[in-house]
């Protein structure tokens, strides 16, 4: 009762000022709440963006390793090299963004996974030339 009391014993200038006081203090709950939601939406599309840039790079490097193979021509293997360092150089990218516990563990077998691939791609290209030059001789 003492609240209701009080209130009723202020100025009407009083209650005026206490109101739109009131009403800033829940503007800025909103306004601060927006902030904090447009923030998380940025992290999500940056992450959308990386992963995205990520999936490009490796259909980039399947595609023209698979050129390569059939083919032969070395301009598919620079093409995979590049598409390959575009990965390399994402994926350090992704690292410094905050990622869940799922996420983190794809992250960690994408980087072995690309760790890896230089050695499989070098015995790769290895036995492909090999077979090149296998060709050439019993032509």
């Amino acid at each position: 009762m003492k609240l209701t009391a009080l209130f009723t014993n202020l100025k009407v200038s009083k209650k005026l000022l206490l109101g739109f006081a009131v009403v800033i203090c829940i503007m800025l709950v909103v306004m601060f709440s927006a902030i904090m939601g447009l923030r998380n939406i940025q992290d999500r599309v940056l992450k959308s963006d990386l992963s995205a840039d990520l999936i490009n790079s490796l259909t980039d490097a399947r595609l023209n390793r698979q050129a390569y193979e059939y083919t032969g021509d070395n301009n598919f293997l620079i093409k995979n090299a590049v598409a390959m360092e575009a990965m390399m150089k994402t994926a350090p990218e992704m690292r410094a963004l905050t990622w869940g516990e799922q996420g983190g563990r794809h992250l960690t077998r994408i980087e072995n996974a690309l760790s890896r691939y230089g050695e499989d791609r070098k015995a790769f290209v290895g036995a492909k030339t090999q077979k090149l030059q296998t060709g050439k001789i019993l032509d």
